[in-house]
């Protein structure tokens, strides 16, 4: 079994993933916090250049948020920075607003070379590319949106915040909904959370608090679009 995504995948407790993983005797988790989904692409490669997937096996791809971009580190290339969303998913934010603690570099090229349309674009050839991978091998595989990216599909006017970017055209917001298009389950985590209104996140001793989905949010996930893998495996381990 191969899972790849971002931290909705691998965490610091388990996720719908790890609890599908307690299903088959070897399990490969490339899900890294962060991650984008040319990043998530290349993961896919480098895992199917590495196992050669096959018939036998079965992958799952958890989608990330669009306006995420990740990039090798220039003084160590074998490092990957995967700061998250460089572009806020509401773009009524600004990125200080969003995540304050972001790399600088993924926020400068934010500020001035990134857009809403690229982030539609990079993510649809990402995700694509990935389902013609998994259809090339013949692998099972489940292609779901982890992170819910409804709002790239909405027409927000201009906002003085978002001055030196473009509003998204309709080709682009139609784009966007292709990219659901691709995916087996339509449903993201976020929106099963948010429709059945399930408490998320986990408060740690120290007070600080994870708005992640929590291991509950994750099993409930599971039940509903992964049912096969609810098995007594799942709930004992």
């Amino acid at each position: 079994y191969f899972a790849f995504g971002c931290s909705y995948v691998h965490y610091g407790w388990a996720t719908t993933a790890d609890l599908i993983a307690a299903n088959f005797d070897k399990c490969y988790n490339y899900g890294v916090s962060g991650s984008c989904n040319s990043y998530i692409l290349s993961r896919v490669i480098e895992a199917n250049d590495t196992h050669q997937f096959c018939e036998e096996d079965f992958v799952t791809v958890g989608i990330t948020g669009y306006g995420r971009f990740n990039f090798l580190d220039k003084a160590n290339p074998n490092h990957w920075v995967t700061s998250g969303d460089t572009i806020p998913p509401d773009p009524r934010k600004t990125i200080e607003e969003y995540a304050p603690s972001h790399d600088w570099r993924a926020k400068l090229f934010a500020s001035q070379l990134d857009s809403y349309a690229w982030c539609v674009q990079r993510s649809y050839v990402s995700i694509q590319s990935i389902l013609n991978i998994l259809q090339n091998t013949k692998v099972k595989y489940t292609i779901y949106p982890a992170i819910d990216n409804f709002l790239f599909t909405q027409n927000f006017k201009k906002d003085t915040n978002y001055q030196d970017y473009f509003n998204l055209t309709e080709s682009y917001q139609n784009l966007a909904k292709k990219i659901l298009d691709l995916c087996t389950v339509k449903e993201s985590v976020d929106e099963f959370i948010r429709k059945n209104k399930l408490a998320r996140g986990v408060k740690y001793l120290n007070g600080e608090f994870s708005g992640h989905p929590n291991q509950s949010n994750h099993y409930d996930y599971l039940k509903m679009h992964f049912s096969e893998f609810d098995t007594d495996k799942t709930k004992n381990d």
